[in-house]
C-alpha cells in the first residue's frame, strides 16, 4: 500500500485497497484479523483507517494525507506502564490482550501524538479536543473519544466493535 506514503487521494486508495481485497480473497481473512489479532503493526491498518476517515467525515471529496503527518495513536499506550495513571487501572495481561487491537488504535497528526504520548487518558482526550493550547484534531475517529468518559477494556471493546462493524459495511461491503 505505498498509494499513501505516495500521497494518493482517497479513492485511488479505497480503489487499490477493495482490488487487493478481492484479488487476494482475503475478505475474510482482513476481518478475522481485525477481529481478533493485534493489528498495530498490520501494514495495512492505517490506510485502512484512513479509508474509514474518509467515509465519516466527506465521502463526496477527495482527500488527500500528508502521511508523513498522519501516526497510529495508541490510546492506552505502549509505554503504558510508565504512567501511574494506566498503571494503576490496568493490569498486564490486559494491556497486553488490548494494546494493539483496534479499539485502542486512532488517528492523529504527528505533533498531536508527540503531545498526546503516554498522558493520562483527561489529558489525551484534552489534546485530542484542542483544550490545553492545542489544536483541534481533524481525525473524526480520533474526536469521538471525547465521549468515552475512562478508558476501560469495556470502552475498549465499545469502539473495537463500532469500529469494525463501520470498516465491514463502509470498506469492506461485507
Amino acid at each position: 500500500m505505498g498509494l499513501v506514503k505516495e500521497g494518493k487521494n482517497i479513492d485511488e486508495i479505497n480503489s487499490e485497497l477493495k482490488k487487493s481485497l478481492e484479488d487476494d480473497e482475503v475478505e475474510d481473512l482482513a476481518k478475522n484479523n481485525l477481529i481478533s489479532r493485534n493489528v498495530a503493526d498490520v501494514r495495512w491498518i492505517k490506510p485502512l483507517l484512513l479509508s474509514l476517515e474518509s467515509e465519516l467525515t466527506t465521502p463526496a471529496k477527495i482527500i488527500t494525507y500528508d502521511v508523513k503527518r498522519v501516526w497510529l495513536e495508541h490510546i492506552l499506550p505502549e509505554k503504558w506502564q510508565s504512567c501511574d495513571y494506566w498503571k494503576e487501572r490496568w493490569k498486564e495481561e490486559e494491556a497486553e490482550k488490548w494494546l494493539n487491537r483496534l479499539g485502542n488504535l486512532t488517528l492523529l497528526d504527528k505533533k498531536l501524538n508527540k503531545s498526546a504520548s503516554n498522558s493520562p487518558f483527561p489529558i489525551k482526550k484534552d489534546i485530542y479536543a484542542g483544550r490545553r493550547g492545542y489544536p483541534k484534531t481533524s481525525f473524526e475517529l480520533t474526536r469521538q473519544l471525547q465521549n468515552y468518559n475512562n478508558w476501560t477494556i469495556r470502552e475498549i471493546e465499545i469502539r473495537h466493535n463500532q469500529i469494525l462493524k463501520e470498516i465491514c459495511n463502509k470498506i469492506l461491503k461485507l
